[in-house]
């Protein structure tokens, strides 16, 4: 039989198979679960590759048969009808999140690899790099990318927008309505509420009690979905700009009871899907809604969270996706857009972060390497802010690293490194923006730059060890990973600054003299 005459595959088949794929939800407590519990998630985690392979062994059959058509006569997915692509994408999704890849592209990359192990055990524990690959394949098969050439890079699938609706309304809408709604919201609209219509009476508790009763245990039924989040913003990632009126009322209660929730993780899968929503959603519907301003207020709560183990990726998504929504609800060069980026800079980051961080590098770390973009964007504004920024940007460079030594080299803490790259990463952009205000500041700025130059990059050369090659020296000493690759990034990022520097203050004689005493120079 050729596999164009195959009928499809009975629904009930594939509705046991998808059901089985649910992850348990013990695994929201699988931190704190005791050794059989552990022992039977783990069970569960390596059982779901056998049937994540099942499911793709089906499919792959069904692949080229005739198509099983939904209500609107349409193909739903190699050939599935509308209730069986909904159920697979479903039961695939949760296992199909990548969290490398979203981590890198929200600022990680390869010396976050800590921070993304940290992710995998509070985001997706029930993931394994297997299950994580057949259900990546499982979406390819059911929503392949097309190219216009073999040359060409692959296009992202075209998803059929009446699959994510029916996915948002038929399957992700029941489970939050079981739910305390969103105390802001009109979930008929997806319209925020205005102040009035937000609290209660105050014998009945007033807003207190409405907020209680949104974070109220029994009021979070849709916890007890796990891989919620992943479903989510897979649904919202390849929703299309055209049909975001359409859906609206289906894509705002849920990802706002994400962004809004108390629990880090669920916050985090929150500004994951802000950020795929935003990367396609008109900016006329975020205004005349009111959501780009309670999105906006829900970043700032978000900036709160510093305490967390996952606070890094956190407030770098919070500082970049709330730019992305400031460029995408003002006018350029408006008195709004200025205001709002000032009190991004001023208010969120420098007095409610950085006053109490002093103790936190991870989270100082992580808003250096969000503001860059955010400094490009309010220019020479930044001007207003360099009694805070010079200081917070050249005491990195200045301070030696607080780890243990390593037998026969300075001490070189990889967290102190890659805060001193962060540093100078933010510390360019402002030199270039605010030129004509750093000859106040050149030599706090040179100073910092020498200093930092002569002892990670020359002290070390005068001893004989071989620094790029990360062999042992003769006492046991060791270089940890990323220190060789990431002590050549800082050379260049200090040559660099001074260049810079030097182009912001041309009467600056002090690196010319310098030049004069460097024999070593290019």
């Amino acid at each position: 039989m050729s596999l164009s005459s195959q009928p499809p595959p009975p629904s009930s088949s594939l509705g046991s198979l998808c059901e089985s794929l649910k992850p348990p939800v013990e695994f929201n407590r699988y931190e704190n679960a005791d050794a059989e519990t552990h022992a039977r998630l783990e069970k569960w985690k390596n059982g779901s590759v056998a049937r994540l392979r099942e499911l793709r062994d089906l499919i792959r059959q069904h692949v080229g048969g005739e198509p099983s058509l939904g209500s609107s006569g349409q193909d739903n997915g190699a050939g599935f009808s509308l209730d069986e692509s909904v159920a697979i994408i479903a039961a695939t999704t949760p296992f199909a999140v990548d969290l490398v890849q979203l981590n890198n592209e929200i600022g990680g990359g390869e010396r976050y690899v800590e921070e993304t192990n940290v992710l995998r055990s509070l985001l997706c524990v029930w993931i394994l790099p297997e299950s994580q690959e057949i259900a990546q394949d499982i979406l390819d098969l059911l929503y392949p990318s097309t190219s216009q050439s073999p040359t060409s890079p692959p296009q992202p699938p075209h998803v059929p927008q009446q699959t994510l609706r029916h996915l948002l309304s038929h399957t992700i809408k029941p489970i939050f309505k079981a739910s305390n709604p969103h105390p802001h919201l009109n979930l008929q609209t997806g319209k925020s509420l205005p102040p009035s219509q937000v609290g209660r009476p105050p014998q009945q508790g007033g807003f207190a009690s409405v907020t209680q009763d949104f974070y109220e245990s029994e009021g979070q039924r849709w916890k007890g979905w796990v891989g919620l989040g992943g479903i989510l913003y897979w649904c919202v990632s390849n929703l299309e700009a055209s049909a975001y009126e359409d859906v609206w009322h289906l894509v705002i209660p849920p990802l706002m009871t994400f962004l809004d929730d108390y629990q880090p993780p669920y916050k985090l899968w929150g500004l994951y899907i802000v950020r795929a929503m935003l990367q396609r959603v008109p900016s006329t519907l975020l205004r005349k809604t009111g959501i780009d301003g309670l999105i906006r207020s829900s970043f700032g709560k978000a900036l709160a969270h510093q305490d967390s183990e996952i606070a890094p990726p956190i407030l770098r998504l919070a500082i970049s996706q709330s730019l992305k929504l400031i460029l995408l609800t003002t006018q350029r060069g408006s008195k709004d857009r200025f205001d709002a980026l000032c009190t991004l800079v001023g208010e969120n980051i420098i007095s409610d972060i950085w006053t109490y961080a002093f103790d936190k590098p991870a989270v100082v770390r992580a808003t250096l390497d969000a503001l860059p973009d955010v400094v490009r964007e309010l220019d020479v504004g930044c001007t207003r802010f360099l009694k805070m920024f010079i200081p917070q940007l050249t005491q990195p460079l200045l301070l030696p690293s607080q780890s243990p030594p390593i037998p026969g080299l300075p001490p070189i803490d990889p967290l102190h490194l890659t805060i001193q790259l962060s540093s100078l990463k933010l510390l360019i952009p402002l030199i270039n923006v605010c030129a004509p205000r750093m000859y106040n500041w050149r030599l706090t700025i040179l100073n910092a730059l020498v200093r930092c130059w002569v002892s990670v990059i020359v002290d070390r050369a005068k001893l004989l060890v071989d620094v790029s090659s990360g062999s042992e020296n003769k006492d046991g000493g060791g270089q940890p990973p990323g220190i060789d690759e990431g002590l050549e990034e800082l050379k260049a990022l200090l040559q660099e600054a001074c260049r810079d520097l030097v182009s912001a203050c041309p009467s600056l004689k002090e690196v010319s003299n310098l030049h004069s005493l460097d024999d070593s120079r290019d």
